[in-house]
């Protein structure tokens, strides 16, 4: 077999795959006819980030320093490593339509023929592949940046700009950050920012993390008789088909500001500061119910801090969320009567929900009574929320997980607009509050609920999970 000869320019990047790139959205599509005209570059070409995206193909040229003036971005072209489904697709498609022998369509798209042959003999299963399931590409798992270094010299020259301001960098905020500017890049890449890339880039990089603080959790621990009994008596009355619901009902809370103790920062940093709004001590609570029947719609339930409905009126209504005030934002018995009056009084349903003083006072009891009759409650043992709170096993944290993206992302919008941490009022900070709220609890759909459910064991009778071994070995 003849080998096809291999161009390279001065930094030795293969130009046959660069070429492929070019080739397929156009070619591919029959916007271009099968040509040898898209040859690989014969000059190393220097790609600088600016308005006009201007290309400097003279090898000469010296780039010290790289900015962004536009809003849109353009990368130098990428050394593929791999090839998607779709594209491997779109080849062989184009190889059948050509009447060419592998051989001689390899030539024309400057692809290796042995890689094309591959593909050749493989198509049954390329073409049956169920695209559906296949996982995003991860990149960035060597030492080279896959992405090339202009994104990440722009990446990196966004850290060092916001440790300057004095602003905390985490893990996830580099993340955002990355994601945010992947969009900008023509034409779009499909890849995911993993933990594997993010390590990588600050080995590259010689980022590392500073310690500003330290936490403590505790964990207790439960007999495993009083898990499966309980567990068994709830699968019971499920069983029995006489609730018209069964719902469990949680508090948790949200820190305007979550508490950073920790930056990303150049090795060697004698000055460590961490910049905040002073409000990162400041929080609200919210009540939080899910129904593993999915007949009642259970709104998130804010309790804001105030002494008076003053600080709801600048708030406006929504039929997405409830509003409450308390002195410390705190879930006190009136308050856990306030949510529960939005329950209908005609229908049964059981209540599961901890131990929590709130939830156990004669107000509540003689309320639930009077004007809940209907209404059964199931108190969960001691220490076992962790383990048999649908809640706290499986949504409070994709919850706040969706709070917390959107946090990051107008953190990023406002440093890149104003320069500077955002810092906001009491009103316009509560205002964005209840809607990343409202948002975010609507990407909770049903089956992330039966599945919070299943797992601690509700609705699948006679069968005990393995966490419950493990948490009871603790």
């Amino acid at each position: 077999m003849q080998m096809i000869p291999q161009q390279t320019d001065k930094t030795g990047t293969s130009g046959k795959k660069i070429s492929i790139l070019q080739y397929f959205d156009k070619s591919v599509n029959n916007e271009l006819p099968f040509t040898d005209s898209l040859s690989p570059p014969q000059t190393r070409t220097t790609y600088v980030l600016e308005k006009n995206i201007n290309i400097l193909q003279d090898s000469s040229k010296q780039v010290d320093n790289i900015t962004t003036l536009g809003d849109e971005i353009k990368f130098p072209p990428r050394t593929i490593r791999s090839y998607t489904i779709e594209r491997k697709i779109k080849t062989l498609e184009a190889l059948d339509k050509s009447n060419d022998d592998v051989q001689t369509f390899a030539e024309k798209i400057k692809m290796p023929a042995r890689t094309l042959q591959d593909w050749n003999n493989q198509r049954d299963q390329i073409f049956t592949a169920d695209k559906k399931n296949l996982k995003k590409r991860k990149i960035g798992s060597g030492n080279k940046p896959i992405l090339g270094d202009i994104f990440e010299a722009e990446l990196m020259k966004w850290i060092l700009h916001i440790r300057s301001r004095g602003v905390a960098v985490t893990d996830e905020l580099v993340i955002c950050k990355a994601e945010c500017l992947i969009e900008k890049i023509d034409p779009p890449i499909n890849c995911k920012f993993s933990n594997g890339w993010i390590n990588n880039f600050k080995r590259r990089h010689n980022i590392v993390l500073r310690k500003a603080g330290s936490k403590i959790i505790r964990i207790s621990d439960c007999d495993k008789k009083i898990l499966t009994n309980f567990v068994s008596l709830v699968n019971t009355k499920i069983a029995s088909k006489r609730y018209s619901s069964i719902i469990n009902i949680d508090e948790t809370g949200l820190h305007y500001d979550p508490t950073i103790n920790f930056t990303l920062a150049v090795g060697g940093t004698k000055r460590v500061e961490i910049k905040t709004t002073g409000r990162d001590k400041q929080r609200v609570t919210i009540v939080l119910g899910i129904d593993l029947l999915d007949r009642i719609k259970m709104k998130p339930f804010i309790i804001m801090k105030g002494k008076t409905e003053r600080c709801l009126k600048d708030i406006p209504f929504s039929e997405s969320y409830n509003l409450s005030f308390q002195e410390n934002s705190w879930c006190t018995d009136y308050q856990f009567i306030k949510f529960l009056s939005a329950l209908p009084t005609d229908k049964k349903i059981l209540l599961i929900y901890d131990n929590f003083g709130g939830h156990k006072t004669d107000n509540v009891t003689n309320f639930l009574k009077k004007h809940l009759p209907l209404v059964e409650v199931l108190l969960l043992p001691p220490n076992t929320t962790s383990i048999l709170q649908p809640l706290d096993v499986g949504i409070n944290k994709s919850f706040k997980s969706h709070i917390r993206k959107k946090y990051l992302k107008w953190v990023i919008e406002n440093i890149d607009r104003h320069n500077e941490f955002p810092y906001l009022g009491k009103i316009e900070r509560n205002k964005l509050l209840v809607n990343w709220v409202s948002e975010s609890w609507n990407c909770i759909g049903n089956s992330m609920i039966k599945d919070s459910f299943n797992f601690c064991g509700y609705g699948i009778p006679d069968k005990v999970h393995q966490k419950w071994e493990d948490f009871c070995d603790m």
